[in-house]
């Protein structure tokens, strides 16, 4: 993806300034030059990026080794605290 192409996008997503913007990026390593670019661009239009990265690759490390603890009551309870639909 084009920075010309990032720029409309966060242009016509109507970005405020002094937002938190939240940028879930979901793809592997090699790609995150997407992600920096969609933050560097954000914070040209005034707001605060937050970046959130997912990688299938790195997911199935993590999910390999994780137990049901591992992913228990306390990470849904800040969840639903943080995070509104």
């Amino acid at each position: 993806m084009n920075r010309q192409i990032i720029n409309k996008i966060v242009k016509a997503s109507g970005i405020q300034e002094g937002e938190m913007v939240l940028l879930h990026f979901w793809g592997e390593q090699e790609q995150e030059d997407v992600l920096e670019e969609f933050a560097e661009t954000v914070v040209a239009a005034g707001a605060s990026p937050l970046e959130l990265r997912q990688s299938r690759g790195r997911n199935q490390k993590l999910f390999a080794q994780a137990t049901e603890r591992s992913f228990g009551k306390n990470i849904f309870l800040f969840l639903k605290r943080w995070i509104r639909y």
